[in-house]
């Protein structure tokens, strides 16, 4: 068997740590510790909850990067959900295309 190339050896990706703190309101225990833990599918639901104002206040910011976070964790829903953020609430197209 021949092979045709070798990827070199590549160290991980170094991953974003999570937005500090989540407040009371947000959900349960479980599901804060679960993203500030890195879980992505966590990480992603928390920067929904901030991005529809379920349980908190919309807050955008917090959103973007919580959403963000999640992309870096594999979350592809989170890349949908970002790159809409984005496209229709910051108008900046060459991003929400990036992501």
């Amino acid at each position: 068997r021949q092979v045709l190339y070798r990827l070199p050896h590549l160290p991980p990706p170094l991953l974003p740590s999570p937005p500090a703190g989540l407040p009371p309101p947000l959900g349960s225990q479980a599901l804060k510790d679960a993203a500030l833990a890195g879980n992505p599918l966590a990480a992603y639901e928390v920067g929904v909850r901030y991005l529809d104002g379920k349980s908190v206040p919309v807050d955008l910011e917090a959103a973007e990067r919580w959403l963000t976070f999640a992309v870096a964790r594999g979350s592809v829903p989170a890349g949908y959900r970002l790159g809409t953020l984005y496209e229709r609430t910051r108008r900046d197209l060459p991003r929400a295309y990036a992501v």
